[in-house]
């Protein structure tokens, strides 16, 4: 069961003499600043605060098979997921936003691990460098790396699997079959059933072409599909049969099928054109878009002259791409899981002999976007340092003429863009010593590309943008209106969301119960009607015109917390998603606090 043989001399491996060869070290401490430095510096956004509440529920219920929001059923997204966040819980001694992000910035370091993997072992120590170095750069692995949800840890899970196909196709048994399928369900328990489909796509170009499928027709094979059925099955076994029906009516068997098959076949949600990964990719593959197009463009022309391997990663990325465009439910995060593969195609590239002059044409046009990027960036924030020094009146003009209110940006962000800058063009110049490209595989075309795109990258995801938390209000917000909280000593059930929760505001308030959601006036008037004591009530600007006329006349134009806005904020249309909070007193325990006061008035005029 022999496979293709790779062929070093087409694809070579970094030259190795006396001096300690530093490339892999220094690539994976790079990879861990990337993903993890000021990783909790920033608050929950989007749908990060899924993660993080379920999470939180299921630690205070100690129930982790039935997942809830506001103590209301959640099983959009499998268990393991959440799992992994309440493992790190116990990890890190707390819950926030490191513990909510740490399992997709694991998943990071596999994807990459496997990456490599395959690229070591497919083609040469070159390669496997390069899609290393490329993947780690890439917007979306970044982005996605730093972000509390289960993209990652699905794309960690495809990568792996397909790296362990190709160590063991050539050892067929029940172990190598095994393991397989059950890290395709590990990962479907933290994204869905594409991590079982994509990867068995991914192999059967290879498969078939090769006619290999014949040596997979085992007993074993079935055995081991079986037993990966059945260990898939158990944690959905096991929450249905400890399930409340009458209080939790969610089944994990039914919602896997509705959010995999159901969405895939007649969506309900997420209707993009069929088309719009054609462009969702290049955005994934940021700053490497152009190589990867300038790759396709080399390599398939050459298709019947590749050898076997090459051919199937082509394959691969095209079974892939097919399989997502199928789909009519379409997102950009849901084909991240072909990066993987794009960064190993464009590495082959960089190593490979096709069209020469193309590639050499594309490596300079990337080269001088990023030279102007970084010396902008230098410029920029040189002449913002100088300028807040001696002229401070004009840059506030300025930024009251873009709109920003007078606004300037915080001065620490503004040295580390000049660093950054600085950086990106220092390791850009120095990348052709000897010493750097060891580290980048030799490639002396490539090497200053790769080492800029990723100071420029990386220094972006985990040095600026936490910095730019300053400019995103819902955190302090959420501080304001806890400290209110706490300091009535109000129930969970006495705060009211009006049409809409907000499951990062629950996360951040952290009560011990599930708050009200009013899904209607005629709830809302109620609400406030009833005699349950102090209530809160938070709707966002978008609702408002519905909530004020059932608030009390005395309170409707001033909420008690309201979440800032920033001038270019203001100017946005008015369906805002911005917070308010109105707080309406008991009129009850309004007599009993002017009584008492009366009486200790009275107290104090005795005393006298």
């Amino acid at each position: 069961m022999s496979g293709p043989q790779k062929n070093p001399a087409k694809y070579p491996a970094p030259e190795t003499g006396a001096v300690p060869d530093l490339g892999m070290p220094i690539f994976w401490l790079v990879a861990v600043f990337a993903f993890f430095w000021a990783l909790g510096d920033w608050g929950l956004g989007g749908s990060e605060g899924r993660w993080a509440e379920v999470s939180r529920e299921m630690l205070l219920k100690k129930d982790f098979f039935h997942p809830t929001i506001n103590w209301e059923p959640y099983f959009d997204k499998p268990l393991f997921s959440y799992w992994f966040v309440v493992a790190f819980n116990f990890v890190i001694g707390s819950l926030g936003e490191l513990t909510a992000r740490a399992p997709s910035a694991i998943a990071g370091l596999i994807a990459l691990w496997a990456t490599i993997r395959l690229g070591r072992q497919l083609w040469s120590e070159g390669v496997a460098r390069l899609a290393g170095w490329l993947m780690l750069s890439c917007f979306g692995v970044l982005l996605w790396s730093r972000t509390a949800a289960a993209d990652m840890e699905n794309v960690a899970a495809i990568t792996l699997a397909v790296a362990w196909f190709w160590a063991r196709h050539e050892k067929p048994g029940f172990l190598t079959y095994f393991v397989f399928y059950l890290i395709c369900v590990v990962g479907a328990h933290t994204k869905g059933l594409p991590a079982i489909a994509v990867p068995i796509v991914a192999i059967m170009p290879f498969v078939l072409r090769e006619g290999q499928w014949k040596n997979h027709l085992r007993v074993s094979h079935v055995l081991a599909g079986l037993a990966a059925i059945a260990v898939y099955a158990l944690p959905f076994l096991y929450e249905s049969l400890t399930r409340d029906t009458a209080v939790y009516a969610s089944s994990g068997f039914e919602l896997a099928w509705r959010e995999n098959v159901v969405r895939a076949i007649k969506p309900f949600d997420h209707k993009e054109p069929f088309y719009v990964y054609t462009y969702y990719v290049p955005e994934l593959l940021l700053p490497w878009s152009l190589l990867f197009v300038a790759a396709l463009a080399g390599i398939i022309p050459a298709y019947r002259k590749l050898d076997a391997r090459t051919r199937w990663l082509l394959e691969a990325i095209a079974v892939i791409f097919l399989l997502f465009s199928a789909s009519g439910s379409r997102r950009v995060y849901y084909i991240m899981p072909i990066v993987p593969f794009c960064a190993l195609l464009m590495a082959v590239y960089l190593c490979g002999h096709w069209k020469t002059k193309l590639r050499e044409w594309t490596v300079r046009v990337i080269a001088w976007v990023f030279v102007t990027a970084a010396t902008l960036e230098i410029l920029l924030a040189a002449s913002w340092l100088v300028l807040s020094m001696a002229n401070p009146e004009l840059l506030t003009s300025l930024s009251e003429r873009l709109g920003l209110g007078g606004y300037q940006p915080p001065k620490v962000l503004v040295l580390e863009s000049l660093l950054l800058g600085a950086l990106a063009l220092w390791v850009f110049m120095r990348a052709r010593q000897p010493a750097a490209l060891r580290i980048f595989a030799g490639q002396r075309e490539a090497a200053p590309v790769l080492a800029a795109g990723t100071v420029m990258m990386a220094g972006f995801f985990a040095c600026q943008m936490p910095l730019m938390d300053v400019y995103r209000t819902e955190r302090p917000f959420a501080a304001k209106l806890s400290s209110l909280v706490h300091g009535l000593k109000l129930p969970a059930q006495n705060i009211a969301f009006f049409y809409k929760d907000s499951t990062n505001l629950l996360f951040y308030l952290g009560v011990k119960g599930p708050v009200t959601v009013l899904a209607d006036d005629k709830a809302a008037e109620k609400f406030l009607a009833s005699d349950i004591g102090d209530k809160i009530v938070l709707s966002q600007e978008r609702y408002m015109e519905k909530l004020l006329p059932l608030l009390p006349e005395g309170i409707r134009e001033s909420p008690f917390v309201v979440q800032d806005k920033f001038p270019w904020e203001e100017q946005r249309p008015s369906k805002s998603n911005k917070l308010c909070a109105w707080v309406i007193m008991d009129p009850a325990m309004k007599d009993r606090e002017a009584a008492e006061k009366g009486e200790s008035s009275q107290n104090k005029e005795n005393g006298k």
